[in-house]
């Protein structure tokens, strides 16, 4: 365990390897537990490099969506310690932004999963849980609220990503640009769950309440759609997610 988070979490700036990223999931279903994982976490200096917390970002997002369900919640007793390290990296250069909104997008994330426990981590509702969420009004508002919050911080995050390899001169091609962009492919699969949760939700509440009480959360849906689209035709543009992930198709306005 101690050794495959410091083999993940190396200083060299080259994108997390898979092979260390799977070993530590799957050491969570064996142990049915993150916790050796957070205490090894534990003893590395964040702060001290961007490059180690950009890791421990991607593999943190890798833990929650494929480890086991204990994850979710044994994670939260660390979210003090998330928001530090964000808030220390921002002003760094090319990584300080994007490292910061990472930390914030994966604390919302743990949060929702806090509030909504039967969720599990790669977000694939069971309908017999989104049934019972449904049932309610409140709570269909409640959730949809969440959903809309995650999808703009996932958002949020691959735009400092790709903001930031323009305001540097970054290539995708070097393998300072692909240790930036190698945590999207996870946003991709995030946000494509994501907005046909959302899209559920939102014909759902359109069949059952006021359409005055929706204004804002149709607003903030069309934002995200044209956002969305944006970063699907971004990624489709670049050479180095032509063979790592297949991007969904947005309707046509």
């Amino acid at each position: 365990q101690s050794e495959s988070v410091q083999k993940a979490l190396s200083k060299q700036e080259i994108p997390l390897k898979q092979k260390h990223a799977r070993r530590l999931v799957l050491r969570t279903h064996h142990e049915k537990s993150c916790t050796l994982f957070w205490k090894q976490a534990s003893r590395i200096q964040l702060d001290s490099s961007p490059v180690i917390s950009w890791k421990f970002c991607h593999l943190l997002h890798r833990i929650i969506r494929d480890g086991h369900d204990s994850v979710l919640l044994e994670s939260c007793r660390h979210l003090q310690r998330m928001r530090s390290v964000g808030d220390k990296h921002l002003q760094n250069t090319s990584y300080g932004a994007p490292i910061s909104q990472y930390f914030k997008m994966l604390c919302a994330r743990l949060e929702f999963h806090r509030q909504f426990t039967l969720i599990p981590g790669n977000l694939d509702v069971a309908e017999n849980v989104m049934f019972s969420i449904q049932l309610d009004l409140n709570g269909s508002l409640e959730f949809s609220v969440y959903l809309l919050e995650l999808m703009e911080n996932l958002l949020l995050l691959q735009r400092e990503v790709f903001d930031s390899l323009k305001t540097n001169i970054i290539s995708g091609f070097i393998p300072r640009g692909q240790t930036l962009l190698a945590p999207l492919t996870l946003v991709i699969l995030d946000i494509s769950t994501l907005y046909d949760l959302l899209v559920q939700m939102l014909f759902h509440l359109h069949s059952v309440a006021n359409p005055d009480i929706l204004v804002n959360h149709v607003q903030r849906f069309v934002n995200i759609f044209h956002d969305t689209k944006k970063f699907y035709d971004d990624v489709r543009a670049t050479h180095y997610f032509k063979y790592l992930v297949t991007v969904p198709t947005l309707p046509e306005v």
